[in-house]
């Protein structure tokens, strides 16, 4: 260890304080960049996601719901049943 070590590690020193300012500086644009992205921002898109998706999604529940009903018409109850073949009996 010589005279030299004072100037190497003020020069570290150096160095890292420079490395922290552009850490705080790249933090602070990003930090900027993203600031549009609130609770806000999220809500309005949350809204216009569901404006956009309610509309398939009632035409599918109708969808089915008008298929419910056509299958528990079609079924007739336990008297039809009774009348249907069972498939020991049904021919090819």
């Amino acid at each position: 260890m010589g005279k030299g070590g004072g100037d190497s590690s003020a020069q570290y020193r150096q160095d890292e304080q420079a490395r922290q300012a552009a850490i705080r500086d790249g933090t602070a644009k990003i930090d900027e960049t993203f600031a549009q992205f609130d609770d806000d921002f999220y809500t309005k898109q949350r809204e216009a996601f569901l404006d956009f998706a309610r509309p398939q999604l009632e035409d599918q529940r109708a969808d089915a719901s008008r298929e419910l009903v056509y299958s528990l018409a079609s079924w007739r109850g336990p008297r039809a049943r009774k009348r249907r073949p069972s498939c020991q009996s049904c021919t090819i």
